[in-house]
């Protein structure tokens, strides 16, 4: 009996096992996630701090000195604050002009415009600074055909490139919580005598807050932290994350670049903070349930008419963008000598490229759906302690 009992054992524990895990699913779930973004997220945030108050003689805060006494980083982190802000701002009330288009405008409209907006999630970032050389280069079409003086690089070319990139992203998430609202109280308000822009005012935008919030955050993350539009057209304008790689590869200075890379996430942080402080405890929910389909509410020509003009410029640009690319792909020099030829298409260096980048992007977008949908299902379901934490993490990759 005693060997019975002794093989019986690991049987036991096996099933006990199971049965923790069966009644903990969720939490086990959460719990795995959260080593994964701790080895993955957290942990090379740590080691990039280290690095930054770490130099060869031990622990030291003056390449933080450095970065608060040096002008050019001082511009640097200026500029990069004040691109977050306006891109974000920009994207915010384009998203909303078109979202409010494609859920409560003409009907016939609604589908091009969203399949417009959403085109530029199918391309790189670095599309838009591409398209903008050859339009509005020194060289570029547009700047030849008028005779323009200006130049499309600095401040004002990355804003543009940037607010073209990540519209789509304030767009979706704008859109998905007009389409969640039920469309009785704005009926019911408009019933009542309510003009189109105090339906707005206060019925629409307050209920939208969270997806405002939440657009912002992402947006201004995406903003300051990206490289490829500001590398291309910020010229001289000094910017965080380029001089990040500038520091890395240039100089080989991974203490002053780990600085620049704190300065990078600290604001981040500050607006995960803010964006969580302003949505805790409050509630922006409607009335449950799937909403009613109802006719389309007439829109008055004071609001039709400026979010339309809106829209229609926005999608322009991004088709403009797209003909552009796809004019310069038959190309010899877009804009200075546009002779077609087939050579860009037929090089086989160039698609080994291409079939490189799309096996990296297939793999990303499988495990990173994968680990998306996961991470949502855990943080909108899960009730366990660290909740706020895993999201906070996850939203900081």
């Amino acid at each position: 009996m005693a060997e019975e009992r002794v093989v019986s054992r690991p049987e036991f524990v096996w099933q006990n096992i199971k049965v923790f895990f069966a009644a903990h699913t969720i939490s086990s779930i959460g719990g795995l996630l959260f080593l994964l973004l701790t080895i993955f997220l957290v942990w090379p945030i740590i080691a990039v701090l280290v690095k930054s108050v770490f130099g060869p003689e031990g622990f030291t805060l003056q390449y933080y000195k450095q970065f608060i006494t040096h002008g050019y980083f001082y511009r640097s982190f200026f500029n990069t604050l004040l691109l977050g802000c306006i891109t974000t701002s920009v994207c915010i009330g384009v998203g909303f002009c078109i979202a409010y288009m494609t859920t409560r405008g003409p009907v016939h409209l609604r589908t091009p415009l969203r399949l417009i907006t959403l085109l530029p999630l199918i391309a790189p970032s670095y599309i838009f600074a591409l398209s903008l050389i050859i339009l509005l280069g020194n060289r570029g079409v547009i700047t030849q055909a008028l005779g323009l003086e200006w130049s499309i690089y600095g401040f004002a070319g990355c804003m543009l490139a940037q607010a073209l990139w990540l519209t789509p992203l304030a767009y979706l998430m704008i859109e998905n919580s007009l389409n969640s609202l039920n469309p009785n109280l704005e009926d019911s308000a408009s019933n009542l005598g309510a003009t189109e822009g105090k339906i707005l005012r206060s019925i629409t935008l307050p209920l939208l807050t969270p997806a405002f919030l939440k657009a912002a955050l992402i947006v201004f993350v995406m903003t300051v932290s990206a490289f490829g539009n500001l590398a291309i057209l910020g010229g001289r304008t000094a910017f965080l994350a380029p001089d990040t790689y500038s520091m890395i590869v240039g100089e080989a200075d991974f203490n002053m670049a780990s600085v620049l890379s704190m300065f990078l996430v600290l604001p981040c942080v500050v607006i995960f903070i803010l964006q969580s402080y302003l949505i805790k405890g409050r509630s922006y929910t409607t009335v449950g349930g799937k909403p009613v389909a109802a006719e389309p509410r007439h829109i008055g020509s004071a609001i039709l008419i400026p979010m339309l003009a809106v829209s229609f410029i926005v999608c322009g640009l991004i088709l403009l963008t797209f003909g552009v690319v796809t004019i310069g792909a038959f190309t010899k020099i877009p804009g200075i000598d546009n002779t077609f030829v087939l050579s860009n298409i037929l090089n086989l260096k160039s698609n080994e490229v291409l079939i490189n980048s799309m096996k990296m992007s297939l793999l990303s977008g499988l495990f990173g759906g994968m680990l998306g949908i996961l991470l949502a299902y855990v943080i909108v379901r899960g009730k366990f302690k660290g909740r706020p934490g895993l999201e906070g993490i996850s939203l900081a990759g």
